[in-house]
């Protein structure tokens, strides 16, 4: 993890994400026991508003980011790390 990577940070709330292919989308960080779930408000073809985008634990650990065929079918979550 590198040192530019703030523990301690407040994430909570709404935040513009940027996916490939898609641009920006809104998703919105909550805190669920010891993991932060972040939903998408706005959704795309793959993944709808609502659902989960990704996911990770309160150490920023096991992140897991979800994928799913056109018409969120066959969704998976797929592990992926933060860059440092």
């Amino acid at each position: 993890m590198g040192e530019l990577i703030n523990k301690e940070a407040d994430i909570l709330g709404k935040w513009v994400g940027f996916y490939e292919g898609f641009g920006e989308e809104i998703i919105n960080i909550s805190k669920i026991n010891n993991r932060y779930v972040a939903r998408k408000i706005t959704g795309d073809q793959y993944v709808p508003s609502g659902e989960i985008t990704f996911q990770f634990d309160t150490n920023l650990d096991n992140c897991k980011m979800q994928f799913a065929n056109i018409g969120f079918k066959n969704p998976y979550f797929k592990s992926v790390r933060f860059l440092d």
